[in-house]
This record gives C-alpha cells, structure tokens and sequence, in this order.
C-alpha cells in the first residue's frame, strides 16, 4: 500500500510539473481526461484526495478536465451495460454522466462527483442525493437519469464482452 501511494505521488507531481511546463509556454489548455469508475474505491481516493489540487494551486486554468464515468464498464452483446463493481456503479456512473451534461461547467460538476466521491470512502453512498442540494445543484442529474439518457453510450466507449 505504501508503494501506491508513493507511485501515485509521484504520478501528480509529475504530471503537475508537465502541466505548469506546459502552461508557460502555450496559451492553450491541455485537456485531460478521467476515467472512472464511481463505486471503485481507489477511483474515489483519487477523486477526493487528489484531484482536488489542480482547483486549489489554480492548475484548472491550463486544464481541460474531462470526467468520464465509465472506467471498466463494457456493453454486452444484448446491450446492457455491465459495470465491475455492480448495478449501483453503473446507476451512479449514470448520474455522474447525467450531471456532467446537465452542468457542463466542471466547476458545477467536479463539486458534485466529489462530494458523492467522499461519501464512498466515508461508506455513506446512501446519501448521495444529498450531495445535489449540498453543491447548489437542482435535482436535474436525477430527472435525466430517471428518463434513461444517462444510460446512452458514447460509441468511443463502447467495448462489447
């Protein structure tokens, strides 16, 4: 476990080193996109106690950050999608994608997907509707998950087993 977390420091760093390198000599924002999985706990760890720095030191400026709520999920041949960690995952990966196209800003979006993020490390995931109200978010995640778009696939995603 000690070795993760030292690999996984070093990865920031290093990639918060790229990004500042990055940002002095081009105007243009590097976009960077995170797949994951939104019951994965080693997911959430990084969501919530990670992630978060690149809106703390102002990195978020020189950053396209794009979520992607799909990680290790793939489309069976009938066409439902199977998500690792279960049905719950693939509801709130859903959500998740639900919220990112209802608050395309990922200023709105991040505040939510961390918020439900720290729930599953806190083993709280039952409030997670909580989290909407918490982040001054309207309740429009739920209703687009409810009319089933959140369940749409992106075709570059699609990975059949």
């Amino acid at each position: 476990m000690a070795s993760y977390q030292r690999l996984l420091r070093f990865c920031i760093t290093s990639f918060t080193i790229f990004f500042c390198l990055l940002s002095l000599s081009s105007s243009q924002k590097v976009t960077l996109s995170l797949y994951y999985e939104a019951l994965c706990p080693y997911c959430a760890e990084f969501i919530v106690n990670h992630l978060p720095k690149i809106f703390e030191t102002g990195l978020i400026s020189s950053i396209d950050l794009q979520l992607v709520p799909w990680g290790n999920a793939v489309i069976r041949p009938d066409g439902t999608i199977l998500c690792q960690h279960g049905e719950a995952e693939c509801a709130l990966n859903a959500i998740h994608a639900c919220a990112i196209n209802a608050y395309p800003d990922v200023m709105k979006h991040f505040g939510y997907i961390y918020c439900t993020e720290r729930l599953v490390l806190e083993n709280k995931l039952e409030k997670w509707a909580d989290c909407l109200e918490m982040v001054g978010l309207s309740r429009a995640a739920v209703d687009c998950y409810i009319n089933g778009y959140g369940n749409q696939v992106n075709p570059a995603q699609r990975k059949v087993r």
